[in-house]
């Protein structure tokens, strides 16, 4: 329609001030980096970490510098200077200011530290880099990574093996930024295969035809009933299948389960792909 939707104005003016989507201090992007995490001067990677692992999902951030960690290779965070990549703004009708303001820093932040490859477990952080930014002309001048794709490269270069067993069924649910959106389908599968004894399940549909988890586009702030109602549909697909955890690359996507599947006392667990990944080691 043209008209802003003042449920989402925070969301926006959290970013101008704060450069994350949950308006907290940008001092405190890093406060989750373990000790272990020792960052390169030289850096092979750019470790793109996203809001919601910054934040919300710190276990996703902690899982993904112990792959690097595992693999020896040298990577940079950038902290404070890595801005909300704008784009669950762009999805909720701010694509200006994501293109304007975001996208601009954004590239010029990762290219000034050397990095040639930028990895990231976020789907949306992935999507942007990937397909929003260069449609938009940001021309990322370095390669752009989901961690998905990302182990396959380590494993075919032999830097990483998961050699740890992990016994059980996983539900696997197809995130919109990775799947429809940026024909991703396979990788996360394939990656998941990399863990030993690990059961992968489909939710029905599945791929192409998945359905969303509702948490996209600030479709929970507007409208919270249907987006919890699109959320229980999916869980129950997933529990549908018999598999204890559901397991996903979108972490926007999984505190939405989280948030229904607990007020609705489920025991259905939700895992990023990375931490399964991680746990393998």
């Amino acid at each position: 329609s043209g008209y802003e939707r003042p449920e989402l104005h925070p969301y926006l003016e959290n970013v101008r001030a704060t450069h994350n989507l949950y308006g907290e201090p940008s001092d405190q992007r890093t406060a989750w980096l373990p000790p272990e995490a020792v960052q390169s001067p030289n850096p092979e990677v750019l470790y793109w970490v996203g809001c919601a692992a910054s934040y919300k999902k710190q276990q996703i951030a902690r899982a993904m510098v112990k792959i690097l960690n595992a693999a020896k290779v040298p990577y940079r965070i950038l902290g404070a200077e890595e801005w909300c990549t704008g784009a669950p703004l762009a999805r909720m009708g701010y694509q200006e200011v994501t293109k304007k303001e975001l996208m601009p820093h954004n590239v010029q932040a990762v290219e000034e530290t050397g990095a040639k490859v930028l990895v990231t477990a976020c789907a949306e952080c992935y999507r942007a880099f990937a397909r929003d930014y260069k449609a938009w002309g940001g021309n990322p001048p370095f390669s752009v990574f989901h961690i998905s794709h990302y182990v396959e490269k380590l494993i075919r270069e032999k830097r990483i093996a998961f050699t740890k067993p992990l016994p059980q069924k996983v539900a696997f649910h197809d995130a919109c930024h990775m799947s429809r959106v940026s024909k991703v389908f396979e990788p996360p599968r394939q990656a998941l295969k990399f863990i030993r004894d690990l059961k992968v399940l489909e939710i029905l549909p599945h791929h192409q035809d998945a359905l969303c988890s509702g948490a996209g586009g600030g479709f929970p702030a507007v409208f919270p009933e249907q987006a919890a109602a699109v959320a229980q549909r999916r869980l129950d697909a997933a529990e549908d299948t018999g598999a204890p955890s559901l397991v996903t690359t979108c972490p926007h996507a999984e505190l939405h389960f989280e948030d229904v599947a607990s007020k609705r006392n489920m025991t259905l667990s939700i895992v990023d792909l990375a931490e399964m990944l991680a746990n393998a080691l």
